[in-house]
């Protein structure tokens, strides 16, 4: 999140856009903190949980002065393996795009993706398995002495610097942002608890989420097995991040079926009718 315009085929919004948002939405709605967003006592209907995910330091950076000033609380949920200086799976998409070569990574590895949409298809859980595309793409990478020459995430020290501000809350959106109803019950276990006890491990207990925020965010991106590790690990409730028009008439699928609280979120875009 920057002040530059946003690709119209990724759901982000220019800072300039989002300050905009969140002054119009102060008008008529309430910003909570996640204490006030779980009391049922909390009478106020129109409420909001701020929330941004994939710990990009552009997105932390820039928000976090603003929204301390505004005294908006929000939860920060990060991926504990880009703090080991790892590229998620998506990124490394983006890499082999702009290196032009995603023709020859298909060829390679034989995968029966579209070259066009490959990105949006990689994103499909019943098309392919996102770790196993991600194993691969470091393979390619690999073999074609490819560096990475960028790290857009935040780094445990900038976490442990905006840990600091009064309005922020931490939050486990896994390990390595693999979709996790195409991994193994052991697999499933391991993008949780890792992430779990980074956060324990560096974070006050105040400053953790009680929300767990599924990558991917729709309803084919998780479950039973999913339901019952985020219950072991004493989680509250999961985010949703699928585009609106994705849940109408699909409350069969949600995540109440598995006797879980889930909550839908709004997606970022540029522009908003309030």
């Amino acid at each position: 999140m920057d002040d530059k315009q946003p690709l119209s085929n990724i759901h982000s919004v220019s800072l300039n856009a989002f300050k905009k948002q969140i002054i119009a939405l102060k008008k008529h709605w309430k910003f909570v903190n996640e204490d006030e967003f779980f009391d049922k006592k909390e009478l106020s209907t129109h409420k909001i949980l701020l929330t941004f995910d994939d710990n990009y330091q552009s997105t932390l950076s820039n928000v976090a002065p603003f929204l301390e000033t505004e005294n908006i609380p929000y939860v920060f949920f990060v991926n504990s393996s880009t703090i080991e200086g790892n590229l998620l799976w998506r990124d490394k998409i983006k890499l082999l795009i702009e290196k032009d070569l995603t023709k020859d990574f298909i060829e390679q590895y034989n995968i029966q993706l579209s070259e066009i949409d490959f990105l949006k298809e990689t994103k499909n859980p019943e098309k392919t398995n996102s770790k196993i595309i991600s194993n691969q793409l470091e393979d390619f990478f690999q073999k074609q002495n490819i560096l990475y020459q960028y790290y857009p995430y935040n780094t445990a020290n900038d976490l442990s610097k905006f840990a600091q501000y009064r309005m922020i809350k931490f939050g486990n959106h896994s390990h390595n942002h693999f979709c996790l109803s195409t991994l193994t019950t052991e697999e499933i276990d391991f993008e949780i608890k890792t992430n779990h006890y980074f956060l324990l491990q560096n974070f006050p207990k105040e400053k953790i989420s009680r929300l767990f925020s599924l990558p991917f965010g729709s309803f084919a991106s998780y479950n039973q097995t999913t339901i019952d590790v985020l219950n072991k690990y004493g989680y509250l409730g999961a985010l949703m991040s699928a585009p609106h028009y994705y849940f109408n008439g699909k409350s069969n699928l949600s995540l109440e079926k598995y006797d879980f609280v889930g909550y839908k979120r709004l997606l970022p875009k540029e522009y908003y009718r309030f």
